[in-house]
């Protein structure tokens, strides 16, 4: 995990020199945690509640939403 923290931002300068707009970029670094959490599930089988699912399909649906306007 501490090789892709920097990683991560490194990719979110890169996006911003090559033009894209804060207002898309911002969220979608902010969406790691979800990943990880549903990663967590799907591969290393961690317990989720529905209420955590149902949180990260919902921050999900949001970036997604601000992405298409």
């Amino acid at each position: 995990m501490g090789l892709l923290s920097p990683l991560s931002y490194i990719l979110i300068l890169a996006a911003l020199q090559t033009g894209a707009p804060l207002t898309l970029v911002a969220p979608m670094r902010e969406i790691s945690m979800m990943v990880g959490a549903l990663m967590g599930m799907l591969i290393l089988k961690e317990a989720i509640g529905p209420w955590r699912l149902g949180g990260c399909g919902l921050l999900i649906a949001g970036v997604v939403l601000l992405s298409a306007t």
